[in-house]
């Protein structure tokens, strides 16, 4: 991100660079590519200029390198050393909270196994896919800064993710402390403030999830932890969001 917004002659080789090496152990950092691309355009319409093919070669030139030894050294199966395959295998020893509650449901009221693991993925995406379509669209209108939007892909990936632990919620607070503003203002309540307030709360409340002793992990008790996590956030999300969406059609919305 330092590099991105930054004039040096060859900061957009590095930035493809940089992302190229984080996307060798997982893949989320290819998403950076949204925010990063045209970020020093001042051009409204045009979101590409020709120093972001630099940053596109540079990033793809590293992940093809760095997969190199892996392809020889697999005899052709790239996959098995992929960051793909660490995303399986943490989605299944350590659901997410959407499997989680989802599965809980369709246990509790024996629904196909087959369907709730479908609309499981289904609303997985929609969060992702319904959040980097927001994060696009607004900054193609230049009302997102890269270090919102960054926020807001970092949380959606979180939510989607396998188990959150605590340590993970440390992705999130560099962008906290440089997106931050006061939730209440002259002109009333602040969407962005409430929606960074809402992440905030996360970091605080995660640790909840060690619960003291093994016979505390109950069923019930996750659920009261998500309840007490994610139903709060997503409540606060949606007032923000709401509000967010009906300024906009006033004409004076801005998540910047």
């Amino acid at each position: 991100v330092l590099f991105a917004v930054s004039s040096w002659r060859y900061s957009r080789v590095l930035t493809g660079i940089f992302i190229g090496l984080a996307t060798l152990t997982k893949l989320y950092p290819l998403i950076l590519l949204i925010l990063v691309l045209g970020s020093r355009d001042k051009s409204r319409h045009n979101m590409m200029e020709g120093r972001d093919w630099s940053l596109l070669i540079a990033c793809f030139v590293t992940i093809v390198v760095g997969y190199l030894p892996f392809f020889f050294l697999s005899h052709g199966n790239v996959l098995d050393a992929s960051p793909l395959s660490s995303i399986i295998g943490q989605n299944e020893a350590h659901p997410g909270v959407i499997q989680v509650v989802l599965s809980d449901f369709g246990s509790h009221f024996h629904i196909n196994a087959r369907f709730v693991h479908v609309v499981t993925l289904a609303i997985e995406g929609g969060i992702v896919g319904g959040t980097l379509l927001f994060v696009v669209v607004q900054r193609i209108r230049r009302r997102l800064s890269i270090e919102m939007g960054l926020l807001l892909l970092t949380w959606a990936i979180l939510v989607d993710y396998a188990h959150i632990f605590p340590w993970y919620a440390t992705a999130l607070l560099p962008w906290i402390a440089l997106c931050i503003v006061p939730v209440w203002s002259a002109k009333g309540l602040s969407t962005r403030g409430l929606a960074i307030l809402c992440i905030w709360y996360f970091t605080f409340t995660c640790v909840l999830s060690y619960f003291p002793v093994k016979q505390y992990a109950t069923e019930a008790n996750w659920l009261y932890y998500f309840g007490a996590t994610f139903g709060v956030i997503l409540i606060g999300l949606l007032v923000a969001t709401s509000l967010y969406a009906w300024r906009t059609n006033r004409g004076r919305a801005s998540f910047v």
